[in-house]
């Protein structure tokens, strides 16, 4: 870039000139005054000449920010990111942004290209004071890098990302490992056979016999449950997919798409709760529970009045448990959760009082 630099006295005070050319351009110019004197001037006159070195760049690189979304501020951009969301994402995922927007607020009145790491760094430090655990911080500095991502682009409304995550400073992990709720084969025969109505038998017997998690068993229909090849085939799940409406939806990821077989105990169970049916939906549902959320609140109460204190989740827990320390090995216990094999290694590499018995006994066989 050429440029050159002048000065003249304008209204008692001094004005600084940069006149400047591209490579491929003709001469424009910035100009800038109230200085007191040309010395007063030479931070304004570096911090520009930076800033159209930058735009000759991006000119050069092809990518020239949109006219559009200059000045924009933070608060105007989340509107336009939004409206994008609402297009391609699942409303639980909509409503993930919208906390995240919520707890950095504090950005809405600045111009994204003033924004900085310390304005996120001094948020995030309020978080941590507010007892905000470092996953939930993460999580929401993961969803803001992927607004301002966007920002760069396609939307080029600023020309680099103010948000390094890697530079943020956190609290240390804590190196206590969640202890994973399963329960043993005696207590779960128990908990099966106290439960019901028959509703919330099945579904107690799906989670904890075949590892489906709540929103799959209540998007399970009838055409699902192959009878035959004694299998359920889970392609989709029930959820919110606006505010209040529930429906057919997309799976977690894409390995919980899946073929899961179904023992024999559970096979009769299904068979019989089909024949009791007085009715069979339109929906073709196997489980006509509205929601997940309301369903699993029930059901936590149910439990733990029959003395079981856990969830629809931990069920399906219990079915990784058992399958692992029956020595079922994880690549395929992976298979049947919906997993990937390093995730099911992770949450499911330990023991439980089963496999401790189970090994106890195998001690004495040795020995």
């Amino acid at each position: 870039m050429d440029y050159k630099v002048f000065y003249r006295e304008k209204n008692k005070s001094v004005q600084c000139i940069i006149n400047y050319k591209y490579a491929t351009g003709e001469w424009k110019q910035k100009t800038k005054q109230g200085f007191k004197t040309q010395k007063e001037s030479k931070s304004w006159q570096e911090e520009m000449i930076e800033k159209l070195e930058k735009l000759e760049e991006q000119i050069a690189s092809g990518n020239v920010l949109n006219e559009k979304y200059k000045g924009i501020t933070f608060e105007k951009f989340k509107k336009v990111y939004t409206e994008h969301l609402k297009l391609y994402k699942a409303y639980n995922t909509q409503l993930n942004y919208k906390t995240t927007f919520n707890k950095f607020a504090k950005l809405n009145k600045k111009a994204l290209e003033d924004i900085t790491q310390l304005d996120i760094q001094i948020i995030v430090d309020g978080l941590v004071k507010k007892g905000l655990s470092r996953g939930t911080i993460m999580d929401n500095l993961k969803r803001l890098n992927t607004v301002f991502k966007a920002a760069v682009s396609p939307y080029k409304a600023i020309a680099e990302n103010p948000l390094d995550v890697k530079a943020i400073t956190l609290p240390k992990k804590k190196k206590t490992k969640k202890k994973i709720k399963a329960l043993t084969k005696v207590q779960l025969d128990s908990l099966l056979e106290q439960i019901s109505p028959e509703n919330d038998y099945i579904i107690t017997l799906i989670a904890s016999t075949c590892g489906l998690r709540i929103g799959e068993i209540l998007g399970l229909t009838w055409d699902n449950i192959d009878f035959k090849r004694k299998l359920i085939i889970v392609k989709r799940q029930w959820k919110e997919i606006s505010k209040g409406e529930y429906d057919f939806g997309d799976l977690k990821s894409v390995n919980a798409d899946r073929e899961v077989p179904i023992p024999p105990k559970t096979v009769a169970a299904l068979k019989q709760y089909k024949e009791n049916l007085k009715v069979i939906p339109l929906d073709n549902r196997v489980v006509l529970d509205k929601n997940s959320k309301s369903t699993t609140s029930r059901l936590i109460k149910k439990y733990r009045k029959l003395g079981f204190n856990v969830s629809v989740h931990d069920l399906r827990h219990t079915y990784a448990t058992m399958l692992i320390g029956n020595g079922v090995d994880f690549k395929t216990a992976a298979k049947f959760l919906g997993h990937n094999v390093q995730m099911t290694i992770k949450i499911y590499s330990h023991v439980n009082q089963d496999m401790i018995d189970a090994a106890t006994l195998k001690l004495a066989e040795i020995f």
